[in-house]
């Protein structure tokens, strides 16, 4: 079948024509009788002269002449009258026909149409005066000036931006009202515009009378005469600081998104609401192979072809201004110096007020496309062959559907002729089963004009039928009514038959997903769930549109939510796979724990095309965990609070193992090797044998009895064990020792400490004895005192008879001297209750020591029914001094405050001993009691030796305590309480003294009662 080329050029957007070789026009298409309302018959020959302008036609006849004899290509503009007389400009291109033998034939050319021819220069001049007045009621600042720069006009808000007069802005510079930062690049687009004789458009801060810089975009537009020379410049400043503090919150947003566009495999780009280009993707930079700095704001048209420089331009400043997306093609350098094609598509970003704020865009390689269209130009002329030569079944319709042509692989295909093809007859080779389908989407195409698309079989020419692809669309003219559906039938036989397979594979996996103990959950590459397996919904009990919403509709725990969305999301972006544990919601409401793991699916090319997840109940799992946790966390304390630990020796392989507690008793450092070496350089040099011994037992099969052995610590210090071991041999013959440690140093130390003070006490009690054996001793005295007075007076009355009876008096000498020696055997004794040794210095705990002395004196706040609370200070630190003697200090204190109280009937007995961290390095202890305080008597009194507020106190108690605590570096004094009862406070200081000093053996050391 042959095509009608007529009808073709005739349909063509053009204004076409074909002349002989004289010149003599023989055929003219529907759009050139339209325009210029002349038929084929008014134009045929030379009448076509008769269109052209005057002013034009001796040039297009002397380029006619000079392209005849070249017989090649040419084109010219030249302006053609339109039927209502008007001339418009057209770009007129010429082209040879020849015939067999290589001579012209004939010529066909093309007329587009370029612009309207401009207004005359005076019409325009003569609308100056009321454009300046247009100008000035414009409410935003605008600035008219001559084409050398000189100011003209400003209207009325420009004037009142600045705060200046019109003659005052006569003369401006840039300099004094454009932001430093923002003068170069400002200066260089005027400059570049008034050299191009282009409009310009930059952003850039303007000074306001205020002494604020505000953003402005800053447009530039030429007015031309109809020559083309520039009569002035008009500048409109539109403010955009609103706009450029919105952009500047968005590009802080954006920096996210900019690491994600940089790894898209694409030629990406964006640019600032003014056009100007701030970012460029990682491929687009590998692909120009320049770096950032070199392309950023108009940097980047340097890699453009010179030759689409200008359109490239045009484009963008249309797109601008239109604030729509738009698309262009245009040529970019390699790195490799290659040019290649590319679609700039662009779209813009606008603010909540319908304000640009961004452009984004992509570039698309066309290289292939293009090349694609140069070889369908260049082969234009027998457009049959290349229509049959397409692999695929094409075909073209009239606007009511009826097929006027099918190419040669559609014909082979049907092994049908043309003939029964063609109208309605296709039908014929469709498969019975699919006719109605595919006629009535036919139809409802051919009705509405739309592209179609479906899906069908056709019978081959061997009976058998495949399935097509059925894609069409419709060609429609300026009119926008359908002159032709064009139609291609693609054979997606094979992709059927995968579809098939893939279904039952489909169905396969379905059921194997579903065998699976556990919930499998598929995402999208972008993380959305979109599949999942019966588990997942039974558990749920939901639809899979409502599991969908995991992460908003409860069934995550609140607990585990943004836990689980970060470390999903974050191997959605990395596209690493993940593993991590949450709770979810069954349908009876009870959370259990699952560990989720996932892996991507990835393509040929390494792409991630879907996620899959696992979803594993670990609930039991987690529960016996936390009970395991939870019995060695009490293990552990037990340990630490017991002072013990325990440890595993199997004895083939000297293989030894500590608890935490055990490597801290004997000071091991976390992560070194327990090791028999180890523990011998702890044990104390005269324990090793009884360790070796122990060893050897276990070796030869023998249990551990308990014993007790020492650690010699770095530090020197001394730590008493007590050990027990028993061994176990298991049914494979292994022989492993399990034993325990447990560090009784405290407890050595205390007994110890506990002799000690017994013999101590043993001093306290002769002490504490003195009230009770003042009377005795007073009586001793006094006897042999009274002894004393009566014999002497008794010798002085035997001297001074007549005669003297010196007999008599020296008797009663000698009664004097016994009854002296009597009074020096009572001092004797009392210096021997009283006596101590040298005061001995050491490091004391104080709370120690006082609960030692509450254990001594518990018995005596008992006897006078005093309620005792003790608030002891944790963590004090340790004191120096005589731990006797400060003991000492507390029980008297102690002791009077239960005399104190004994006596209160009507009122509670309360006693109070705290202990605190006074000021400076010293540690305070005070005792307050409720009993009968100190009345009007001054409480610094009380220390004064032999004063006493009790009825048969001696008063040396606590003057003897203050003379102590002083002796340590301290202080003690008394206070009275604001109710009932007095406060007595001791402060001893933390560091070291000079206590060497012993107490004068000749002070009383006494505990005795106030």
């Amino acid at each position: 079948m042959k095509m009608d080329l007529g009808r073709v050029l005739y349909a063509l957007p053009g204004l076409v024509w074909t002349a002989l070789r004289d010149g003599r026009i023989d055929f003219v298409n529907r759009q050139w009788a339209e325009y210029t309302g002349l038929g084929l018959d008014e134009a045929h020959g030379s009448e076509w002269k008769s269109i052209v302008h005057p002013d034009d036609l001796p040039a297009l006849l002397e380029r006619w002449q000079s392209m005849s004899e070249a017989a090649d290509l040419a084109e010219l503009e030249v302006r053609l009258r339109r039927f209502d007389g008007v001339h418009r400009r057209f770009l007129v291109r010429c082209s040879p026909l020849f015939d067999d033998r290589g001579q012209v034939e004939r010529w066909c050319g093309v007329g587009t149409e370029l612009e309207t021819l401009q207004p005359p220069v005076e019409g325009l001049l003569e609308q100056t005066t009321g454009f300046q007045h247009i100008v000035d009621s414009i409410p935003i600042p605008v600035a008219v000036t001559s084409p050398t720069g000189a100011v003209e006009w400003l209207n009325q808000p420009t004037l009142n931006y600045f705060g200046k007069t019109l003659e005052d802005l006569k003369d401006w510079k840039a300099s004094d009202v454009v932001h430093p930062d923002d003068l170069e690049r400002t200066i260089t687009a005027q400059a570049y515009a008034h050299l191009q004789g282009t409009s310009y458009d930059v952003e850039s801060r303007h000074l306001r009378a205020d002494g604020v810089y505000r953003w402005y975009n800053v447009l530039g537009l030429p007015l031309r005469n109809p020559s083309g020379d520039i009569l002035r410049w008009f500048h409109l400043l539109i403010d955009i600081d609103d706009r450029k503090r919105i952009e500047e919150s968005l590009r802080n947003s954006e920096s996210n998104l900019q690491k994600i566009i940089d790894t898209i495999p694409a030629l990406v780009w964006s640019a600032r609401a003014d056009g100007t280009a701030d970012f460029f993707n990682r491929h687009y930079l590998e692909y120009v192979g320049l770096g950032l700095e070199n392309i950023r704001d108009w940097g980047w048209i340097a890699s453009v072809h010179p030759a689409d420089v200008e359109t490239l331009k045009s484009v963008w400043g249309a797109t601008m201004a239109t604030a729509r997306r738009g698309e262009c093609e245009a040529r970019l350098q390699r790195f490799d110096g290659s040019y290649r094609w590319f679609l700039f598509r662009v779209e813009p970003l606008f603010d909540k007020a319908g304000n640009i704020v961004k452009w984004y865009g992509v570039n698309t390689d066309i290289e292939a496309q293009k090349r694609a269209e140069a070889a369908s130009r260049a082969n234009e002329v027998d457009i049959r062959n290349i229509v049959d030569s397409i692999p695929a079944l094409a075909w073209s319709a009239q606007p009511d559907g009826w097929v006027d042509f099918m190419n040669q692989h559609y014909v082979d295909f049907t092994g049908l002729p043309i003939e029964e093809l063609l109208g309605w007859r296709w039908v014929a080779a469709v498969h019975p089963d699919d006719i109605e389908g595919m006629a009535k989407l036919w139809r409802e195409g051919i009705d509405k004009g739309l592209p179609l698309e479906a899906e069908g079989r056709l019978r081959r020419h061997d009976g058998t039928y495949r399935w097509f692809l059925f894609r069409s669309s419709s060609v429609r003219d300026k009119n926008g009514s359908v002159v032709k559906f064009y139609g291609f039938i693609t054979d997606i036989e094979d992709r059927k038959r995968a579809e098939q397979a893939l279904a039952a594979s489909e169905i396969e996996a379905r059921l194997a997903m579903d065998s699976i103990d556990g919930m499998i959950c598929l995402f999208t590459p972008e993380g959305a769930l979109n599949g999942g397996n019966r588990q997942l919904l039974d558990y749920f009990n939901l639809p899979l549109e409502e599991v969908m919403n995991w992460a908003t509709n409860g069934i995550t725990h609140p607990d585990d939510l943004q836990h689980c969305i970060d470390s999903f999301m974050a191997s959605v972006v990395s596209g690493e796979p993940y593993d991590f544990e949450t709770r979810f919601r069954r349908f009876d409401g009870a959370f259990r724990w699952f560990q989720i793991r996932g892996l991507p699916l990835l393509n040929s090319q390494g792409d991630i095309i879907r996620w899959y997840g696992l979803l594993t109940d670990i609930d039991d799992r987690k529960h016996a965990e936390e009970k395991l946790k939870h019995s060695q966390m009490l293990l552990a304390e037990g340990q630490r609070m017991s002072l013990s630990g325990t440890f595993s020796w199997l004895v083939e392989s000297d293989e030894l193992t500590f608890s935490e507690e055990l490597k801290r008793i004997f000071g091991f450092d976390e992560g070194v090797l327990i090791t028999f070496e180890a523990i011998q350089g702890r044990v104390h040099p005269e324990d090793l044998p009884i360790l070796a011994g122990k060893m050897a037992e276990v070796r030869s099969g023998g249990d551990n009895p308990e014993y007790a052995i020492r650690l010699r610590m770095p530090d020197g210090a001394i730590k008493y064990l007590r050990v027990i071991g028993r061994l176990i041999r298991s049914d494979n013959g292994r022989s492993e020792c399990i034993g325990a440690v447990q560090d009784v140093t405290q407890k050595r130390l205390a007994e110890q400490a506990s002799d000690e003070l017994r013999s101590e006490l043993a001093h306290v009690t002769r002490v504490t004895s003195l009230g009770a054996m003042a009377a005795s001793i007073a009586h001793e005295v006094n006897q042999p005192l009274s002894g004393i007075v009566t014999n002497a007076s008794t010798s002085l009355r035997m001297l001074a008879a007549n005669p003297p009876n010196i007999e008599g008096a020296r008797e009663t000498a000698r009664r004097t001297i016994r009854d002296g020696n009597r009074a020096a055997d009572v001092i004797t004794r009392l210096r021997a209750l009283f006596g101590k040794r040298v005061f001995q210095v050491e490091q004391v705990d104080l709370n120690e020591a006082v609960r030692e002395v509450v254990a001594l004196c518990w018995s005596d706040l008992q006897r006078a029914r005093a309620s005792l609370r003790t608030e002891l200070a944790e963590g004090l630190p340790l004191v120096s001094g005589d731990r006797v003697q400060l003991q000492q200090v507390v029980m008297n204190l102690l002791r009077n405050s239960a005399d104190a109280v004994a006596d209160i009937d009507n009122a509670p007995r309360h006693v109070v001993l705290t202990t605190t961290l006074g000021e400076g390095d010293a540690v305070r202890l005070s005792i307050s009691d409720s009993g009968i305080g100190f009345r009007t008597v001054d409480p610094a009194r009380v220390f004064d030796a032999f004063y006493s507020t009790k009825r048969d106190g001696m008063g040396i108690g606590l003057s003897v305590s203050r003379t102590i605590i002083e002796s340590h570096g301290g202080k003690l004094w008394a206070e009275a309480n604001e109710g009932p009862g007095a406060t007595f406070t001791l402060s001893v200081p933390t560091m070291a003294c000079d206590l060497t000093t012993p107490f004068d053996s000749e002070r009383p050391k006494s505990s005795a009662l106030r």
